[in-house]
């Protein structure tokens, strides 16, 4: 059985909860204000998930400038350790990096923080856990377009869902498409995401919910919502053409064209005619499981819980 062992704090007044979310492309913060009773999410662009896709590995010189980052982060929002119980989760590109424990390591006894590295499993359940009220149709299908995968639930009937994990996260994408010339090269990307996609299942579905950094930019991008699959193609060829430069940060618009490739082929692959972008953000998702529990994290520091991470841990009531 996997466990997380979180040492109890006593948290400051008016927060009791803290998620640090070690993503691909970004690091995010979830802290959970306990006098506002709501979520409050931060988040920074990082480069630690584009060297982990492309190399394997990280750097001692990455680990040492993400745990900075973090340290900065942490402060600029006021979150002192252990006067906050936080802990983290790290996702994507830090499943495959063969080093991921030495970052995992720094941060604990740097600075206080435990990271689970969430396997294939976890982040489904959790994506699965945000999805399920938000999307009311049966059957439906969701999924999360990372940097360094792609993480599709379908829901079915009578409380079943499957899950299935991909390799084609954008940047990973990005990566594959390069590596032969170091340039761009979109018809090994369309190798790439043809491969990915064929053993997946293919389910037939008119509409699909889709969340994460690059789907949440092609709703920021559209004309309309729900975007329809002809728009997505229609962003495709602008961003082809790379003409249209739309509002978005470097990194984003280099990764844009990317993500409009795999999202249309899975469009296809399912029959899917519309996009709904839905945010789902696993960090609040696992703070909303651990709330109900959050007074077995507070106590003096001689005591110490195990709390079973993330499928143990049962979902808020309604």
């Amino acid at each position: 059985m996997k466990t997380l062992s979180i040492p109890a704090t006593t948290p400051e007044t008016g927060a009791s909860l803290g998620i640090l979310e070690l993503g691909t492309n970004s690091l995010k913060l979830h802290l959970y204000e306990e006098a506002l009773g709501r979520f409050e999410p931060f988040r920074v662009e990082w480069d630690l998930g584009l060297e982990a896709c492309s190399t394997l590995v990280v750097s001692n010189e990455a680990v040492a400038a993400a745990v900075s980052q973090t340290q900065k982060l942490l402060a600029e929002h006021g979150v002192r350790i252990p006067t906050r119980s936080i802990f983290g989760i790290a996702t994507g590109a830090f499943r495959q990096a063969e080093n991921t424990s030495i970052l995992v390591d720094r941060l604990q006894t740097e600075l206080g923080i435990q990271v689970w590295v969430l396997s294939d499993e976890d982040e489904a359940s959790l994506l699965k856990d945000g999805a399920q009220n938000l999307i009311p149709s049966r059957p439906a299908m969701v999924f999360d377009l990372g940097g360094g995968s792609l993480d599709i639930v379908y829901f079915g009937k009578e409380h079943v869902w499957l899950r299935e994990n991909l390799l084609l996260g954008v940047i990973h994408l990005h990566q594959m498409a390069s590596r032969v010339t170091g340039a761009w090269d979109e018809n090994e990307a369309l190798r790439w995401i043809a491969a990915g996609l064929a053993d997946a299942r293919s389910f037939r579905l008119p509409e699909i919910h889709g969340t994460g950094g690059t789907v949440k930019a092609i709703a920021q991008v559209a004309s309309v919502s729900p975007i329809p699959l002809s728009e997505i193609r229609r962003l495709e060829g602008l961003a082809r053409k790379g003409g249209a430069q739309f509002e978005l940060s470097e990194r984003r618009r280099e990764l844009f064209l990317p993500g409009l490739l795999v999202v249309r082929h899975l469009m296809e692959h399912v029959g899917a005619g519309t996009l709904h972008y839905t945010r789902i953000d696993l960090g609040e998702v696992l703070l909303g499981r651990l709330l109900p529990i959050r007074s077995a994290l507070r106590g003096p520091l001689s005591r110490a819980f195990s709390t079973l991470l993330p499928d143990s841990v049962p979902p808020p009531e309604a």
